[in-house]
């Protein structure tokens, strides 16, 4: 139940400041036209600054399959990047995100949220990582929620033999 997730939405006063509705009820088009304004705008202000778009990523996501915000990754100053934790084991099964990622014409993408819940063996881990390296134009997946898995055995021995 988009845009509030079944929860008061927010952005009404993002959606008015910027006039793209004054009142009514909020809708998804309007959350996601005014985040894309503010990403688009974070990161005009970052590149006037010097930081070149293969170094400067966005992070967009939603939860629901087709969520109009997951395209405000996209924009002529960085490169895109989303949240992978349902689909973690293969990010290609996202997708939106690899929707998005199609539109794109940055040079890199990130997965800026990646954690594999519910892996059981070494070898969960590591078809993990093969199948999200294999997705061109990867330039780096960031493990979120370290905590949870600095002490776990199968998930470092992965890494390390993927860095291998």
């Amino acid at each position: 139940m988009l845009p509030g997730r079944g929860v008061q939405a927010i952005g009404y006063a993002a959606v008015s400041t910027l006039g793209i509705a004054k009142s009514g009820e909020l809708k998804e088009a309007q959350v996601t036209k005014a985040v894309d304004t503010y990403v688009i705008d974070l990161c005009k202000v970052a590149s006037d600054l010097g930081v070149p778009r293969n170094r400067l990523f966005t992070h967009a996501g939603g939860w629901k399959a087709g969520e109009s915000v997951c395209f405000t990754a996209l924009n002529r100053f960085s490169c895109p990047g989303w949240s992978f934790y349902a689909f973690a084991r293969d990010p290609r099964k996202d997708t939106t995100a690899m929707a998005a990622l199609a539109q794109s014409d940055a040079p890199y993408w990130g997965a800026v949220e990646w954690l594999l819940l519910g892996a059981e063996n070494q070898s969960d881990w590591e078809d993990a990582y093969q199948r999200i390296f294999a997705i061109p134009r990867l330039r780096y997946v960031q493990v979120r929620h370290w905590g949870s898995i600095k002490d776990n055995p199968p998930a470092i021995q992965a890494i390390q033999d993927i860095i291998r």
